[in-house]
């Protein structure tokens, strides 16, 4: 009878796990809402979204460095 319980016990722990694994998976999706393949691709996915940060906030610092030297010239009795 224990035993029975114990059975019973790991089905529905088993079948939660399974429920849990298959909503994890429907909610790994890329941004053109295909799936992501596995680990490896959601890694990669995370590694070109970290890549493209960098990128973005070197350009933003870049383009503010910019600015700043073109009001500094455009400043009242600044004249080349």
């Amino acid at each position: 009878m224990r035993d029975d319980h114990l059975q019973s016990a790991v089905e529905r722990l088993d079948a939660a796990l399974a429920r849990i694994e298959a909503a994890l998976a429907r909610k790994a999706t890329m941004a053109d809402g295909q799936p992501v393949a596995d680990h490896a691709a959601l890694s990669a996915l995370e590694q070109r979204h970290a890549a493209l940060r960098q990128v973005i906030s070197d350009s933003v610092r870049e383009l503010d460095s910019l600015l700043a030297v073109a009001e500094t010239h455009a400043q009242p009795g600044n004249v080349r």
